[in-house]
């Protein structure tokens, strides 16, 4: 019952950690490499490039933003197959 506060208060973290409706220069040069951090940023930016600068996005931006994408497919696809029948049971 508690997880849902930690929830709601991790995705809040989570969307201020990452530059949706900011650019990643108003953190300053300091701070960026932790912004760099969030597993997000090279998709975020992926988009951003054609819509905001007009420019094609970097290799290196989508290369990282499909190994996370495949990544956290089979992390979820392991999990699942692994508590499925503890879920059914709860259910």
């Amino acid at each position: 019952r508690d997880i849902r506060w930690f929830y709601d208060s991790a995705l809040l973290a989570g969307f201020y950690i990452t530059p949706i409706f900011y650019t990643p220069e108003v953190v300053g040069s300091e701070y960026l490499r932790f912004l760099k951090l969030n597993p997000l940023f090279p998709m975020i930016r992926a988009f951003r490039m054609p819509i905001v600068y007009g420019a094609m996005p970097a290799l290196s931006d989508l290369l990282a933003g499909g190994a996370i994408s495949v990544a956290a497919l089979l992390l979820g696809w392991i999990v699942v197959r692994r508590y499925d029948q503890r879920v059914i049971n709860h259910l």
